[in-house]
């Protein structure tokens, strides 16, 4: 379940569609036209609900742009159904905090599921590889190449990566019809261009080049100069 004014949202659905409400904040209710400029831009915000856990039993983790405002709660919801009764059910719900810069909307994203982390904190901002649970030892290539990537290219342009964001998210999406997009704060990739099998005798060449693409993506198509 989604609640949107006049967004045009894209969820990916990472295991299984969960009953989910999507709230989005925004300082600019215009729709975005297919072109980007800064005079169609908004900044946003979101809450998002989920259930309280999902069919494995384990909490949902829910991630956006931004980082959390504050930790989850947890609310009892009342929904009455057709026949006048009424059902309560206890859902987690997610504070994220507005974004620093104006954004175009197609590059607003939510990602909601279990999911593994590999994390590291450089020059002040938080860069995570989000994987399927299991699969987190795949991720070490891919998280040098991010940190590598974004201060490189933040020092080429003069632009500081945590300036326009506090933390970067790079998210396996599988079963998604391009290789990668550039949605600042969490990126999403095809899993064959984001993980590395850690065993040398299985691991094809990582194509990574994708995360020098979208980190350039981030700092000159969605900065605040712009």
């Amino acid at each position: 379940m989604f609640r949107c004014e006049k967004l045009c949202i894209v969820l990916y659905k990472y295991v299984n569609p969960y009953n989910i409400a999507l709230s989005l904040a925004s300082s600019n209710t215009g729709w975005n036209p297919p072109h980007v400029s800064r005079r169609y831009k908004a900044t946003f915000a979101a809450t998002i609900d989920v259930p309280s856990t999902s069919s494995s039993g384990t909490p949902l983790s829910v991630l956006f742009n931004t980082a959390e405002a504050a930790p989850p709660t947890l609310e009892v919801r009342h929904r009455f159904t057709t026949g006048g009764n009424t059902t309560t059910s206890t859902v987690r719900v997610f504070h994220f905090k507005r974004t620093m810069n104006p954004l175009p909307t197609y590059l607003v994203a939510v990602a909601v599921g279990n999911f593994d982390f590999l994390s590291r904190t450089s020059r002040g901002v938080q860069f995570r590889i989000v994987t399927p649970p299991g699969y987190a030892d795949w991720a070490h290539l891919a998280l040098n190449a991010s940190i590598h990537a974004t201060e490189f290219f933040g020092d080429r342009f003069g632009l500081p990566y945590h300036t326009m964001n506090g933390k970067m998210d790079s998210i396996s999406v599988g079963g998604i019809d391009m290789d990668a997009m550039e949605n600042q704060g969490l990126l999403t990739y095809a899993p064959q261009m984001l993980l590395l099998n850690p065993d040398p005798t299985k691991a094809p060449p990582a194509p990574l080049g994708e995360a020098g693409r979208l980190t350039q993506a981030q700092l000159i198509g969605a900065c605040p100069e712009r």
